[in-house]
């Protein structure tokens, strides 16, 4: 009888394994899908960049004519702006007047959009 319920108790102890291996595998799952999706944003996110910045090489070819447009477009600020300033600061560490130039804004205006919430503030 002893046998019987030694056995009795590593099956069960077995069972208890072979659950919470389940659990385990599930959430590294949900763990795999979620840096799946993180890398897809952040894909998307690179595509953008190398628009920006395939379109800001563009924007120099055009001459100081170019510049002096985008300056007055300044006071508008967009969204796709304000994404760029806080990118190029975040990823590329760039200073407040590296990113004015790029973006055809003043200092104070990258100043004033990296002091406000955000998505990645």
């Amino acid at each position: 009888m002893d046998k019987l319920s030694s056995l009795q108790q590593i099956l069960d102890e077995t069972e208890e394994r072979i659950a919470e291996l389940n659990e385990t595998r599930d959430e590294i799952s949900s763990t795999e899908e979620r840096l799946t999706k993180l890398a897809e944003q952040a894909d998307r996110q690179i595509d953008v960049l190398h628009d920006i910045a395939k379109k800001d090489v563009q924007g120099k070819k055009g001459g100081e004519g170019s510049r002096a447009k985008k300056k007055s477009t300044s006071a508008s600020l967009t969204p796709q702006i304000r994404d760029r300033v806080r990118a190029l600061k975040k990823r590329y560490n760039w200073t407040n007047q590296e990113i004015a130039e790029n973006c055809g804004i003043s200092e104070s205006e990258v100043e004033l959009i990296l002091e406000l919430p955000g998505e990645e503030n």
